[in-house]
């Protein structure tokens, strides 16, 4: 939803790249590229929970959505770098304190932070209640749950896009039970908010997992399956070819059998008997 408003409204979609080892001053290293992209024009930052590697990260997003900028996040030298894009571009302020001044009110008026957190669990209330900018410069978008068929149309398309290989009714069978599983946790959900008066979140990612976990599974058994398949193909081309010898020796005792009779009929007939 985020990356589709970015679009629609002609913003720059900024996101962080994390890699291994990320760390506090990967992070400030990320923020001045990004501060210099709201020189340029407008631009959304996306941070999702999962980018969050330490909580030391939302100091600087409070910090931002509070006064547009940490205070130790640029440096003498770094600010002028700031200052002398703005004064390229024919800014008639003078002073280094004006420019500077000026290079915020930029980034301030080109910036637009979107957080995306779960609320599942004490982490957002917590984040929140440390970070008061969280509540105060944030407006909440709370999202309803998905309608019948929407969850029936991503489950069948993250089935097809997983190539999991069912059609038919097996696969109408399937999607009602995913539609009827998450439908129920849902008003479960709902059923224990009233009943206990605590809040249990059923969110979008909760149904993405156990689509990916019954792909993931039938996977598994498909795969335990066709390998007890090939031995049992196996062993019974190995019985078959056990059966064609036991013929083949069979007929060739046979053959044996009545050539030794044989034999033995002609030397009783030529050997006298005393």
């Amino acid at each position: 939803m985020t990356r589709l408003a970015a679009f629609i409204c002609k913003y720059n979609l900024f996101q962080l790249k994390l890699k291994r080892n990320y760390s506090e001053n990967d992070f400030r290293e990320d923020l001045k590229t990004l501060y210099k992209q709201f020189l340029d024009g407008k631009t959304l930052f996306l941070l999702n929970d999962s980018d969050i590697t330490e909580d030391a990260f939302l100091e600087y997003i409070n910090n931002m959505l509070r006064i547009g900028v940490h205070p130790a996040l640029f440096d003498e030298e770094e600010q002028e770098v700031m200052c002398s894009i703005l004064r390229d571009r024919g800014n008639d302020s003078n002073s280094r304190e004006a420019l500077w001044t000026r290079c915020i009110e930029t980034c301030r008026n080109n910036l637009h932070v979107v957080l995306c957190m779960t609320p599942s669990g004490d982490k957002l209330r917590l984040r929140c209640r440390n970070f008061p900018s969280f509540i105060s410069h944030c407006s909440i978008d709370w999202y309803f749950p998905w309608p019948s068929e929407a969850l029936r149309d991503v489950a069948q398309k993250y089935l097809v896009s997983k190539q999991a290989n069912i059609t038919g009714d097996v696969a109408t069978s399937i999607l009602d039970h995913m539609v009827f599983a998450h439908s129920s946790a849902l008003k479960s959900a709902q059923t224990f908010c009233e009943s206990m008066k605590r809040t249990y979140h059923i969110t979008p990612s909760i149904f993405f997992d156990s689509i990916n976990m019954f792909v993931d599974q039938m996977e598994s058994n498909r795969f335990t399956i066709e390998k007890s398949l090939r031995r049992f193909n196996a062993g019974l081309s190995r019985l078959q070819e056990a059966s064609l010898s036991v013929d083949s020796m069979s007929t060739e005792l046979a053959r044996k059998k009545v050539s030794y009779q044989r034999t033995v009929l002609h030397f009783k007939r030529i050997i006298p008997v005393f």
